[in-house]
């Protein structure tokens, strides 16, 4: 088993344009969404032995304890071949909402998972809301597999 360690970039300035219409989502900051998006979230019942799990720092909203919970923000008003306008002057993530990677204007995209190892007996990972395209095994260790799009400015 492998550690994860994610780390975050936030938009904290709410102030600026409105998001495109699109297929996508975007984790949730401070308990609310943007304008014409969507709440939801996505729960992981981490395993409890030896657990090690941390926090710190600026973090999306969600529940950081012995198990985790992402809060999202999600759109799916727009088709996701269809281009929308974001910088695209660095590399980023956005989370696919129903298929595939939103197209992005200037950026080319990859499909990326991760994929959880959740708790193995009575495993309560789950889903609400709209969220990320997610994939959730049944019975007693559902081990969530969660995919993102990677996206790099088109050379």
């Amino acid at each position: 088993m492998v550690a994860l360690n994610k780390e975050f970039c936030i938009k904290t300035n709410t102030e600026g344009e409105p998001w495109p219409k699109g297929d996508y989502c975007i984790y949730m900051y401070q308990k609310s969404c943007p304008t014409d998006f969507g709440e939801g979230s996505i729960y992981f019942d981490d395993e409890d032995h030896k657990n090690k799990n941390g926090y710190g720092g600026t973090l999306p909203s969600g529940g950081y304890d012995k198990n985790t919970s992402y809060r999202y923000c999600c759109k799916n008003d727009g088709d996701p071949d269809i281009e929308i306008l974001l910088p695209t002057t660095h590399d980023f993530f956005l989370f696919p909402h129903s298929s595939g990677c939103q197209r992005v204007y200037g950026m080319t995209s990859s499909m990326e998972y991760l994929h959880f190892d959740t708790q193995d007996h009575k495993d309560d990972s789950n889903v609400s809301g709209m969220h990320p395209k997610v994939d959730i095994g049944s019975g007693s260790a559902k081990n969530p597999t969660v995919y993102y799009c990677f996206y790099t400015p088109t050379q």
